[in-house]
């Protein structure tokens, strides 16, 4: 296997853990697993292309990739918007990133 791929492994893995910290037993477990390891493939993802991408000094260029998928629950958890249109404005600007120090 490429070194690279073997990083991203890791990155969801051990650093994000969400296979281990969400429970899949009982039944459709293998389906929530399949789920879990989609979405922390999803965050790496992203957190790869932010620390590669953004401006350096974009607050959110020197998250880790337990902030950014934190960050990002954070919002989902906290959304009041009815809107799915792009560009709704709900990730955070450069100077507005909060709790992820």
């Amino acid at each position: 296997m490429s070194p690279k791929v073997d990083n991203h492994n890791q990155r969801r893995q051990y650093q994000l853990a969400l296979e281990k910290a969400w429970v899949h037993n009982g039944e459709g477990g293998c389906w929530r697993r399949f789920f879990t390891t989609i979405l922390g493939i999803e965050v790496v993802d992203l957190h790869l292309l932010c620390s590669h991408f953004l401006p350096a000094k974009h607050a959110m260029k020197n998250l880790t990739t337990k902030q950014l998928a934190d960050l990002l629950a954070g919002q989902l958890l906290a959304n009041t918007e009815d809107d799915t249109r792009a560009g709704s404005g709900l990730l955070p600007a450069a100077n507005n990133v909060q709790g992820t120090r």
